[in-house]
């Protein structure tokens, strides 16, 4: 078993929020290591009465956080372990509705899946393509709902889908698609975002995440709309100043430096994937900031998988294959994988392994050609 702290404190209100995670699949605690995400509660439990709640790192004791409503209940299994406050929960972010075309989508995806299971409300403020051919590239068919037979509900294939089983999901059609840099439609968002206040504002959210600082201009649209206590997370899922690509020339470099920065002082707290991550952040923060660590979580749908081998009791199959699943676009440097590939042929041959690349080629299509 291990602890991992996660702090955040609320400058003037004296509040400090520790989290623990154990290594206990089944075990209710406050962070399930299987949670997608659930170590956000450690800055996101600040929300509740502003510091009259307080975790204790001790995973037996029950929960007693209780919110404006005074209503405290048990967690995702059920049972009477521990016990959490529920939380109403804003999540503004660019990509999160279908179709999803990089990994924010499908992180996103994955935080509103957790936090719901753990009886948490979460709405969804999101960008969504405003028809069939925008920029960037083609929208796919949409997925068809229905049972496996193939008779489908028309009903269900007429309503939007809804990941991560979010109690609203707002999804704004945007004239751009599949980008996510300065050339997306990130203004776009925040110009008709104000769209969704009225329902934002009378879901009153305790907390809000928003995701890079695409997300965070969306949020700062919203200000009116949010409560005056609401926290704000900034969820920095990429250090777009650092990244390689992106970045590259000085515009590029003290555009992304302004927007991120900005974003930091927007935050109650910012919360990045990586130490490293953290690190950039605060080599450019000229002060100090409330900041935490969360790593990417080991998703659900994946865990199933392992664990239905191991319930099996036979040995895991044979791998055969050299995987590269990535998105293909020049910032993700697909390439890299085909002159690895290359270098390595006789290798792969030797031991039997064939290289397979996944990626949408939807983003960039002529690189993908290539």
């Amino acid at each position: 078993m291990f602890g991992r702290e996660l702090i955040a404190y609320k400058e003037g209100l004296g509040v400090r929020v520790v989290s623990a995670a154990h290594e206990q699949f089944g075990s209710p605690c406050f962070w399930r290591t299987l949670g997608c995400g659930l170590g956000l509660l450690a800055v996101i439990v600040v929300a509740v009465n502003w510091g009259l709640a307080t975790c204790v790192r001790n995973p037996s004791v029950n929960w007693g956080l209780t919110t404006g409503s005074g209503v405290a209940h048990s967690g995702a299994n059920g049972g009477g372990g521990n016990r959490m406050a529920e939380l109403r929960i804003l999540l503004v972010t660019l990509e999160f509705a279908d179709p999803v075309f990089s990994g924010n989508g499908v992180y996103s995806r994955s935080l509103v899946a957790s936090l719901t299971r753990q009886n948490h409300t979460v709405m969804v403020v999101c960008g969504t393509v405003a028809s069939s051919e925008v920029s960037g590239g083609t929208t796919p068919e949409p997925p068809k709902q229905g049972d496996q037979e193939g008779k489908e509900d028309e009903e269900a294939t007429k309503k939007p889908r809804n990941p991560g089983n979010a109690h609203q999901v707002i999804a704004l059609p945007l004239s751009k698609w599949y980008r996510l840099d300065k050339d997306s439609a990130w203004k776009e968002f925040a110009q008709v975002v104000g769209s969704a206040g009225p329902t934002v504002a009378a879901f009153a959210p305790q907390v809000v995440l928003a995701v890079d600082w695409s997300g965070v201009a969306a949020a700062k649209a919203l200000a009116r709309s949010l409560p005056a206590r609401c926290v704000r997370v900034f969820m920095n899922f990429r250090v777009y100043f650092a990244s390689a690509g992106l970045a590259d020339s000085p515009q590029d470099r003290e555009f992304y430096t302004t927007q991120e920065l900005s974003s930091i002082e927007w935050a109650t707290a910012t919360v990045t994937l990586t130490k490293q991550d953290l690190r950039l952040l605060q080599r450019a923060h000229p002060g100090l900031f409330r900041s935490g660590v969360l790593l990417p979580p080991l998703r659900q749908e994946i865990h199933l998988i392992a664990s239905s081998v191991v319930a099996l009791g036979d040995p895991p199959p044979p791998r055969k294959y050299l995987v590269c699943c990535v998105r293909l676009s020049a910032e993700k440097n697909a390439l890299l994988f085909a002159e690895v590939v290359v270098l390595l042929g006789e290798f792969l041959a030797s031991e039997g392994l064939q290289p397979l690349l996944c990626g949408s080629d939807s983003a960039d299509p002529a690189y993908a050609a290539q």
